[in-house]
């Protein structure tokens, strides 16, 4: 009686057409070299190159309409099917696999079929649910997705789960957040056959996941601009307060740190960018570690020009920032003189103006 369970074992081929055929003919004994020799078990196998360029496996049929179309390699701008060339996944016990690699027909054969192996020599055996969920995407084709080198746990607890579609429930660490006008858009990487390669899901919107960390999420949530300003105006207005204490001004550094983590958060519209970058300028000047300081100085003050009087918010936003990062005065009045003349100033700007008229300047 078979005890061995049945897994997906990762392997490689340098020709997905050829070992296709080969794996076929294995399965119906055309390899049995006596009439009355007893048939292996049969096993089940999936070549995602041969099954990109046209789904027609009855094993695993694809959904809708487009079933027998021909993948077009030039219009996937992410390579996919150049990355997944070489893989075959077969689902056999051990034995079968093994036999399967031993068998006279691939030891004889100039180009071999072989186990995938993890960085420590261990072959590469996939959970059943992990390959569903493989396949799955594969099926889904207006899932986009990229295949890429493993991720490494995130600095912060950047994890997010896969709410729905057959990649459902599976976490995955946050590689890219991009702040548009319809909200933030995040890449989410989820490593893959045993940490071996990473599946990187780019384009998902806020709802689409959920944040393992509440921390992350009331941050970098659809208000993304707005919350760095109130994180940033409590620890700014902390810093200057007589009643801070030295356990406040480590939680205080340490939520620094962390926004500072997302300082390469890629923001599209022109004026909210400009906003970040002089939040990030703050953060920066806030932290106990500001090695990237100067360089984010010249960055604001680029946006600012030699504008030495505030004409519109932007500017007054900017003007605060950096006399926050270099004391001068003169920014500080030209904020002032902006927010007596204008009784609309944005009330994050005289907010920050009211902590920073207590500053002493040089």
């Amino acid at each position: 009686m078979d005890t061995q369970p049945k897994r997906w074992f990762a392997m490689t081929h340098l020709n997905p057409s050829l070992i296709e055929i080969m794996l076929r003919k294995d399965n119906e004994g055309a390899f049995l070299k006596e009439p009355d020799e007893q048939p292996l078990q049969p096993f089940k196998y999936f070549i995602p190159f041969r099954f990109m360029q046209r789904s027609h496996s009855d094993l695993l049929p694809v959904k809708g309409s487009g079933a027998d179309e021909v993948y077009e390699p030039r219009k996937d701008e992410n390579g996919l099917r150049d990355d997944l060339h070489n893989f075959v996944f077969v689902y056999a016990d051990a034995d079968r696999v093994r036999k399967l690699v031993d068998a006279a027909w691939n030891r004889s054969s100039r180009l071999h079929l072989h186990f995938y192996r993890d960085v420590s020599g261990h072959e590469v055996i996939v959970p059943d649910a992990e390959m569903q969920g493989f396949i799955g995407i594969l099926q889904e084709r207006q899932i986009k997705f990229t295949i890429g080198l493993p991720v490494a746990e995130a600095e912060v607890n950047d994890h997010a789960i896969i709410k729905e579609g057959p990649m459902a429930g599976r976490r995955g660490v946050i590689t890219d957040i991009r702040y548009t006008r319809k909200g933030v858009r995040l890449t989410l990487a989820v490593n893959m056959f045993n940490n071996t390669h990473s599946i990187s899901f780019p384009n998902l919107r806020e709802g689409d996941v959920i944040f393992v960390d509440r921390k992350v999420k009331n941050l970098i949530g659809t208000n993304f601009i707005h919350n760095l300003e109130e994180e940033l105006v409590e620890i700014f207005s902390h810093r200057f307060s007589s009643k801070g204490s030295g356990d406040a001004a480590r939680k205080d550094q340490s939520r620094l740190e962390r926004i500072y983590h997302y300082s390469n958060v890629k923001v599209n519209d022109p004026e909210n960018r400009s906003r970040f970058k002089a939040l990030m300028l703050i953060c920066s000047s806030l932290r106990t570690y500001q090695e990237d300081k100067g360089l984010l100085l010249d960055e604001v003050q680029n946006l600012l020009g030699d504008k030495t009087e505030a004409r519109k918010p932007l500017d007054a936003y900017l003007m605060m920032a950096l006399f926050i990062a270099n004391r001068q005065p003169a920014l500080r009045d030209a904020v002032k003189i902006y927010r007596q003349t204008h009784p609309d100033c944005p009330e994050i700007i005289c907010r920050f103006f009211s902590i920073a008229k207590k500053i002493r300047c040089r």
